[in-house]
Formats: structure tokens, C-alpha cells, sequence
């Protein structure tokens, strides 16, 4: 794997560029007063799906961050959970990757049930 993980560092840092260069944009995230009701909704609005789209792009900052430590390590490409290579294919659509797909979806289910946190992951459930 480490002959791709060249690929995938470059990969890794092109899209750590454009997240950091887009989290600097923060213009909806002004409140602006407003004398009518309606408006001053919509700028609520906008207000809150700004902040949510900024908490994504930085969760994905972080894993992208940690992908590239993963490289540093030797890491990348071994699942966080079981310790199996996670499969180039899944590699090539999410490089940032920290779990193979069953331990992903494991995650998932266990968060959707409510047994971890937004936060929590398998390592801290283990």
C-alpha cells in the first residue's frame, strides 16, 4: 500500500487546501439586524445551515488530518477497529477512511440506536 500512499497523501493535502481555504469563508455566519419578521428569519436560517455546514467541513478537516498522520505512521489503510486492510476501493472513494465499510456501518447502526455519541467511535466503545 505505501506505493499508493503517495497518491493518496496528494489526494489527502488537496483536499485539506480546499477545506481550509473554504472554512475562511464565514460570511453567512453574521447576523445582521433586520426590521422585518420574515427576513430576519431567513437570516436565522441561513445563520444556522452555515454553522452546520462549517461543523461538517471541520469534522472532515479532522479526519482528513488524521488520514495524513495515519500515512506519517505506516497506518493508513489498516482499519482503526479490526486491524484489516480497509480495501483500495473504498480507499479511492473515501481517502480519509479510518474503518472498513463493516466497521463503519457497525458505527453507524450503534449511533443511529443511540449506544454512541455523534462523538464516540468503535475504539472508545471498546
Amino acid at each position: 500500500m505505501s506505493g499508493c500512499s503517495n497518491n493518496f497523501q496528494k489526494v489527502l493535502e488537496a483536499k485539506r487546501s480546499e477545506l481550509l481555504s473554504s472554512a475562511s469563508q464565514r460570511d453567512d455566519i453574521r447576523i445582521e439586524n433586520s426590521p422585518e419578521d420574515i427576513e430576519r428569519l431567513h437570516q436565522r436560517m441561513n445563520h444556522e445551515l452555515a454553522i452546520s455546514h462549517l461543523d461538517r467541513q471541520t469534522a472532515l478537516l479532522k479526519s482528513v488530518e488524521q488520514a495524513l498522520e495515519r500515512i506519517e505512521t505506516g497506518a493508513f489503510g489498516i482499519c482503526l477497529h479490526c486491524e484489516e486492510m480497509i480495501p483500495e476501493k473504498r480507499l479511492n472513494a473515501v481517502p480519509w477512511a479510518a474503518f472498513c465499510l463493516h466497521c463503519q456501518e457497525e458505527l453507524e447502526r450503534r449511533r443511529a440506536v443511540g449506544e454512541l455519541d455523534e462523538e464516540d467511535t468503535l475504539l472508545s466503545a471498546a
